[in-house]
Formats: C-alpha cells, sequence, structure tokens
C-alpha cells in the first residue's frame, strides 16, 4: 500500500490497494496463546497478528506522516525521479589573514577549511586557485580580482569560491559581482519525499466473516455486503452505513453510487438518481431482469448492478455460468 501511495503522490495519481490477509502469528506466539487457552478470532489472538500489529498501524503511520504518540516519522522516500533545480554557490570570505602574504605551508594549511581543496594542486605564488576538473576556486590575492573574475565567467562548475581577504567590504562588493559572473548553479537532484508530509489517501479496514445463510435470505444482512458495493463504485467518498432495515433506497452524500432496495419505489427513486450529477453506479435489489434491462437503456452512462433479492443467488448464478473444464 505504501508503494502505491508513493507512486500517486509522484504522479498525481489514482491508484487503489487491496491487501488481504489472514492476520496469522508467529509460532512461537501460537504456541503461547493456545496454551493460555486462547483461540483464533478471539480479540487477544486478533491482536497479536501480523496485520493487526504491524500491516494496519504501519498503513496509517506511513498516510498521516506520524505515530499514535504524535511523533513525525523520520526520513524521506526516494522516488528514483530526478529535478533540475538552481543552486546557490556557496561564495564564503576567510577574513582573518590576507592569502596574498601566505606562503605555500600556509595556503596549504588553509586548504583544510575547504574540503574540496587537495593541498598538492596548490602553489606558492599564485594570485589564485581555479582548476576545470575541481569546483572549488580560490582568490588569494585581491589586487588581482578583476583578471580572475575574468576566468571565473567560463568556470560553470564551481560550486565553492573563497576570497581570502582582511577586508570585508571589498569582498562584499567582490560577491556580488562573483555571482552575477557564475549566475545560478544548475544541477539535477534526486527527488524525495518527506516521510512526515504523510499522503493524501484514506484507509478503510473491513473483517472477512461467514454470514448467516438464512439471515442473508431474509435480506437481514444489507450492511454486510455494503462495504462490497462501496468498493465496486471505485471506493471513493466516506463509506456509508446501512439505512434502516425498512429504508426503500441508500442515497448517500459524497458517494457516487445509489441503492434501491424496494421495486414499489421506483419511480419515486428515479427522479433521486436524476437529481445526481455524480453517480456511476446504481444497484437495484431485483429478480427481475427486465426491470434491469430498462434502466440499462435508460441510463446508458451509468452502471446498472442486479442484486437479487437472495443475496446467495447471485453466487449460485455466477457459479453455474462458468464454463466446464
Amino acid at each position: 500500500m505504501n508503494a502505491v501511495n508513493l507512486l500517486n503522490a509522484m504522479d498525481g495519481g489514482h491508484r487503489q490497494c487491496i491487501l488481504v490477509t489472514n492476520n496469522e502469528v508467529s509460532e512461537e506466539e501460537n504456541s503461547s496463546m493456545s496454551a493460555g487457552g486462547l483461540q483464533p478470532g478471539e480479540p487477544a489472538w486478533d491482536a497479536a497478528g501480523i496485520c493487526r500489529s504491524i500491516t494496519w498501524p504501519r498503513n496509517k503511520f506511513t498516510i498521516l506522516g506520524k505515530r499514535d504518540d504524535g511523533t513525525p516519522l523520520d526520513g524521506e522516500y526516494q522516488t528514483g525521479q530526478t529535478a533540475t533545480k538552481e543552486k546557490a554557490r556557496n561564495i564564503r570570505q576567510l577574513g582573518f589573514v590576507d592569502g596574498r602574504n601566505l606562503s605555500l605551508a600556509q595556503r596549504k594549511q588553509l586548504a583544510n577549511l575547504m574540503p574540496a581543496l587537495p593541498q598538492s594542486k596548490l602553489e606558492a605564488n599564485a594570485p589564485w586557485f581555479l582548476d576545470e576538473d575541481l569546483p572549488v576556486s580560490v582568490l588569494w590575492d585581491v589586487q588581482q580580482a578583476e583578471a580572475w573574475l575574468e576566468e571565473l565567467a567560463d568556470a560553470d562548475h564551481l560550486t565553492d569560491v573563497y576570497v581570502v581577504t582582511t577586508e570585508n567590504k571589498l569582498f562584499t562588493a567582490l560577491s556580488k559581482v562573483i555571482k552575477e559572473t557564475l549566475g545560478p548553479l544548475i544541477v539535477d537532484e534526486s527527488e524525495t519525499l518527506t516521510m512526515a508530509d504523510g499522503f493524501a489517501a484514506n484507509l478503510e479496514y473491513f473483517r472477512l466473516d461467514f454470514l448467516d445463510p438464512q439471515e442473508i435470505q431474509m435480506g437481514r444482512q444489507f450492511g454486510a455486503i455494503l462495504p462490497i458495493l462501496w468498493m465496486m463504485a471505485g471506493s471513493r467518498g466516506p463509506r456509508p452505513e446501512a439505512p434502516d432495515a425498512h429504508a426503500p433506497w441508500l442515497l448517500p452524500d459524497g458517494c457516487p453510487f445509489v441503492v434501491l432496495m424496494q421495486e414499489t419505489r421506483f419511480k419515486e427513486f428515479v427522479r433521486h438518481v436524476e437529481s445526481r450529477s455524480d453517480l456511476t453506479h446504481v444497484f437495484i435489489v431485483t429478480n427481475s431482469q427486465d426491470t434491469v434491462y430498462k434502466l440499462r437503456h435508460e441510463w446508458p452512462e451509468l452502471r446498472v448492478v442486479q442484486l437479487y433479492k437472495d443475496y446467495l443467488e447471485n453466487f449460485r448464478i455466477n457459479l453455474s455460468e462458468k464454463p466446464a473444464l
């Protein structure tokens, strides 16, 4: 799920992910809990399962960008993509000494403050240091600044520039010219996402369980199949709760689907459907194929799905339509 969220964050996608697990426990936990009289399906057993104890919390934390105690997640996600960016060059003054008065040994000691500058490249009387293979340049003698600036015009590779002088005003004026001469540094950097920012995503948990066939036949388990209808319609909007058992229809706000439970209220239901421009799915609880065909003809832009009054009949029909092997 985290990989799907990361892909969506990178390209603005709307991918979805469904994870299914039996929430297994480790062999050691199995033995320990069994010895304590616990059985699979009991709350304490389920709480120790890999889904409840690891997967669910991890997914929640990565979406929110923080843990339950409020502490933000550390680190970044590597997206595998690069972006061209402008980056400021490092222009610094070493203002505790005048560079033109330094010996070669002193210049080498000063080079310790410049990690990209190898001491072996330094020369005793050179007014500046500039190498086409190294990202650093040093102006030792500010009296030679004009000639040095001319050399910098072709030095786009520089990231660090040092001016060794005690004259602060001179350095301030020089730094402006250096920025104008070199311009911003154009670099390709790996794009990252901060874990603490989380993701613009939602997450729902469901328990897959066995239902009583008699209850299903009597229409008392509509609430149990409602999450399936919500998922069939794209899992968009808030997941609705089951309506009153005597409700003729379900018209959840913010969700792209509606359900007609009582065929006798069909005409009223149609008016509600035609007033909604956000719908993609219409579910009809009926055994009449004619009703379904009629609706599909009237609403070709919507997906009209038949739900048999006996919900188990859906599965029996689907099984009977499978080709013989």
